[in-house]
């Protein structure tokens, strides 16, 4: 480790404030909640017999997706375009419809 990168984890160590942009997505209190969840976080995937291929249904845009009796179509969704907001409203969120035989995602409006 560089002497630079030292006193940089030294500062970080001895900090007593946390600082928050005016323009990060969630404030601190919220980052802070969030964080056990998405930073190890894994995405649904399928595997198709016939093709023996991987598609992945999640990505970092849409992280989440429900499977149904559909073969084709899961339901995706995602509030992360509108993480700003949600400090001040839970609710927002943007749901997507993803083909299962290839990653593509469209979004429902």
């Amino acid at each position: 480790m560089s002497h630079a990168q030292a006193l940089i984890n030294n500062i970080l160590l001895d900090r007593k404030v946390d600082i928050w942009h005016w323009n990060d997505p969630l404030i601190i209190p919220n980052q802070k909640l969030l964080w056990n969840r998405v930073k190890d976080r894994t995405y649904s995937m399928v595997y198709h017999l016939d093709s023996k291929a991987f598609v992945q249904l999640g990505d970092t845009l849409v992280p989440d997706v429900i499977t149904n009796e559909n073969p084709d179509w899961c339901l995706g969704y995602s509030n992360l375009p509108h993480s700003k907001k949600i400090t001040w409203d839970t609710r927002l969120m943007d749901y997507y419809l993803v083909l299962i035989l290839q990653f593509f995602k469209v979004l429902c409006e």
